[in-house]
C-alpha cells in the first residue's frame, strides 16, 4: 500500500451492549450536570407536570451519580487479558510508597487530633478504667460489653490508650490513624495476592486511604471497632489467598485465627466466610490456584464451622445492638425499603461522600466538581473494563451484609458512615481496576479521585471540629451572661441531638458549661417541654436553628 493511501474506517456495529453503555454514559452526564448545578447555583424545586423535581442538598443527586458509575462499570465489563504483574507506578519502591501513604493519611486527618469529646462514649474510658486486674480482662471475654455488644479485642485496644494517655484525649487518635495506615498497606498486599499488579494495587491503597466515607471510623476513637474488624478481616482474606496459591495449612489456620480476632473486634467480620467463598469460586480452575475441589471445600467448611461456632457463642450471650424506644432490635429489619437503601447507599456512598448538612467551603465545591469531572471522563474515554471488577463489587455487597439494616441510616450528614469502612476496601479495588490501563487519562482521573476524596474527608472532619468550637463559644457566651446576671439554673431548650451529624454536641456543651460554672445546674429540654418555674433563679436559652446559636429568652 502506498504511503498516500487512505485507510477506510469501518464503523463498529451498534450492539445492544453498546447502546446500553451509551445510554448509561448519557445518564451519567445528565446526573453530573445536576450535581454541578446544585453545587454552583443552589437547591431547586421544579414542577414539570406531572413530575416534581426537588433537591435541597447534593446528597441524593451525588449518590445517584455514584450508583450510575457503578452500573456503568457492571455493564461495560468484558473479558480482558490479565494485567502484567510488573507495571510502572508512582513509586518503584514499596518503602517510599508506604512513606508517601502515611504522609497522605496524616495530611488528610491531622484535624482529628483537635476533635475530642468528653463524654465517655467517645472513647469508652469508663470501661477502660474498670480493667485493672487479670480477672477484669477475663470478664471482658466472658460477658458482653455496653449495649450487649461483644467486642473484647477493641476494648483492650482502647484500654491501652487509657493506660498510656489517660485524659490526653488527642493522643487516642494515634492508634486509630496507625491502624488505618496498616489497613491501607494490607490493601496493597491484598491487591498483589489477587494478581492485580503493582500499579492497580497501589492506586487501590491510595483511594482507600483517603476515601471520604471512612472519616468517621478514623476520627472517632470508639469507632475503632470498625478499624480493627477490617484489619483482621483483610488479614484473614490475605492468608486465605495465600493458602489458595501455596497450599500450606498454616496459612489456612492463620486465616481462621484472624477471622476469630475480627469477630471479637466487631460483628462486621462475620462477612468473611462469604468473602472467602466468593474468592474460592473465583480461583476454581484458575492457573494461580492448584487446589483440588476437595481441598477448596475443606477450606470453606473450616471457615464456615468456625463462623457457626462464633454465632453460637454470640447467641448464647444474647443478641445485643441498637434498639428502638420499644426495645426492638434495629439490626434485623428486612423489607424492600431496607434492601433498596442498602444497595443504593453501599454502592452510592463508598466512591465519594461529603457531609452536605453543613455549608460547603470553596475547596469542597472544587473537590466535588473534580470528582464528577473525573468520573464522567472515565465513562467517556475508557475501553471496556475487566471482568474481575465483578468480583470486587460482589465482595463489596457481601462485606456490608452484617450492617444490612444500619446502612440505611446514612443521611446528608453522613452520620454512621463507619458502617461502610470495610465495604470501602472493595470499592477502592473496583475503581482502581476499572480505571487503570483503560483510559487515555489514567493518572489524571486517579489523581482527581484521590485528591477529591482527601479534601472531602478533610471537610467531613472539619464539620466536627467547627461544631466542637461552637460548644466553646456558646459556653463562654453563657459564662458572660452569668457574670452579669447570676442564676442557679441554666435551661437549654431544643438543642439538636446531632447538628450537622455531630455526635454528642448537647452533652459536650453541657459539660463545658458545668466546667465553667460548677455551681450552676444545667437542664436540657426538648422544644415542646415547658421550662421549669424558677423565676429570677434561672435563665432559659432556646436553640435558634437557622443561626445555629442559643438565644436568651425574656
Amino acid at each position: 500500500m502506498g504511503s498516500g493511501a487512505r485507510i477506510e474506517q469501518i464503523p463498529m456495529p451498534m450492539t445492544r451492549s453498546t447502546i446500553l453503555r451509551l445510554a448509561l454514559s448519557g445518564l451519567l452526564l445528565f446526573l453530573g450536570i445536576n450535581v454541578l448545578y446544585i453545587l454552583m447555583i443552589g437547591p431547586y424545586d421544579f414542577w414539570l407536570s406531572p413530575a416534581h423535581l426537588i433537591a435541597t442538598t447534593i446528597f441524593k443527586p451525588l449518590r445517584w451519580f455514584n450508583t450510575t458509575v457503578i452500573v456503568l462499570i457492571i455493564f461495560a465489563a468484558k473479558n480482558r487479558a490479565q494485567q502484567s504483574e510488573v507495571e510502572e507506578g508512582m513509586f518503584e519502591n514499596n518503602y517510599w510508597f508506604a512513606v508517601g501513604l502515611l504522609i497522605l493519611i496524616c495530611a488528610t486527618y491531622y484535624q482529628t487530633f483537635a476533635v475530642n469529646f468528653h463524654v465517655f462514649e467517645w472513647d469508652h474510658r469508663d470501661v477502660s478504667a474498670r480493667l485493672q486486674a487479670p480477672k477484669d480482662f477475663l470478664h471482658l471475654f466472658l460477658t458482653p460489653q455496653p449495649n450487649n455488644f461483644y467486642r473484647p479485642i477493641t476494648f483492650i485496644s482502647l484500654w491501652l490508650d487509657y493506660v498510656l494517655f489517660r485524659s490526653h484525649l488527642w493522643a487516642y487518635h494515634l492508634q486509630s490513624l496507625f491502624i488505618h495506615f496498616l489497613n491501607s498497606l494490607v490493601v496493597l498486599k491484598l491487591g498483589s495476592e489477587l494478581g492485580l499488579g503493582n500499579r492497580v494495587s497501589r492506586w487501590a491503597a491510595l483511594i482507600f486511604s483517603v476515601a471520604a466515607i471512612n472519616f468517621e471510623a478514623v476520627m472517632w476513637p470508639a469507632a475503632r471497632f470498625d478499624l480493627l474488624a477490617t484489619l483482621f478481616t483483610l488479614l484473614a482474606t490475605l492468608f486465605f489467598l495465600r493458602y489458595q496459591k501455596r497450599h500450606s495449612p498454616s496459612y489456612l489456620w492463620l486465616s481462621v485465627g484472624c477471622f476469630v480476632l475480627g469477630v471479637l473486634s466487631k460483628e462486621s467480620a462475620y462477612s468473611f466466610p462469604l468473602i472467602a467463598a466468593l474468592l474460592a469460586l473465583h480461583f476454581v480452575g484458575s492457573r494461580t490456584s492448584h487446589l483440588s475441589r476437595r481441598k477448596q471445600a475443606y477450606a470453606i467448611l473450616s471457615v464456615a464451622l468456625v463462623g457457626a461456632a462464633l454465632v453460637g457463642l454470640r447467641l448464647a450471650m444474647g443478641l445485643g445492638g441498637y434498639r428502638n424506644v420499644g426495645g426492638d432490635s434495629l439490626h434485623f429489619q428486612f423489607n424492600a425499603a431496607s434492601l433498596f437503601s442498602f444497595l443504593v447507599n453501599t454502592t452510592g456512598l463508598t466512591p465519594f461522600a461529603v457531609n452536605s448538612a453543613a455549608a460547603f467551603p470553596i475547596y469542597v465545591k472544587v473537590a466535588v466538581a473534580a470528582f464528577v469531572i473525573a468520573m464522567i471522563t472515565m465513562a467517556l474515554t475508557t475501553t471496556p473494563f475487566g471482568k474481575k471488577v465483578y468480583l470486587f463489587l460482589a465482595v463489596l455487597v457481601v462485606s456490608a451484609l452484617p450492617v444490612f439494616s444500619l446502612v440505611g441510616w446514612l443521611r446528608p450528614s453522613l452520620q454512621n458512615a463507619r458502617f461502610l469502612y470495610l465495604p470501602a476496601v472493595w470499592m477502592s479495588f473496583a475503581l482502581a481496576v476499572a480505571i487503570v490501563g483503560r483510559s487515555r487519562y489514567v493518572t489524571s482521573i486517579l489523581l482527581l479521585l484521590v485528591v477529591s476524596n482527601s479534601l472531602a474527608a478533610h471537610h467531613n472532619v472539619a464539620v466536627y471540629r467547627e461544631m466542637l468550637t461552637k460548644t466553646d463559644y456558646l459556653a463562654d457566651q453563657l459564662l458572660q451572661d452569668h457574670r452579669r446576671m447570676p442564676a442557679e439554673t441554666i435551661v437549654l431548650v431544643g438543642l439538636p441531638e446531632a447538628p450537622n451529624g455531630v455526635f454528642y454536641f448537647p452533652s459536650e456543651l453541657a459539660f463545658k458549661v458545668k466546667m465553667q460554672m460548677p455551681n450552676v445546674k444545667v437542664v436540657q429540654l426538648l422544644p415542646e417541654q415547658p421550662p421549669p418555674v424558677g423565676g429570677n433563679s434561672q435563665r432559659v436559652y432556646k436553640w435558634d436553628e437557622p443561626e445555629r446559636t442559643l438565644v436568651l429568652q425574656p
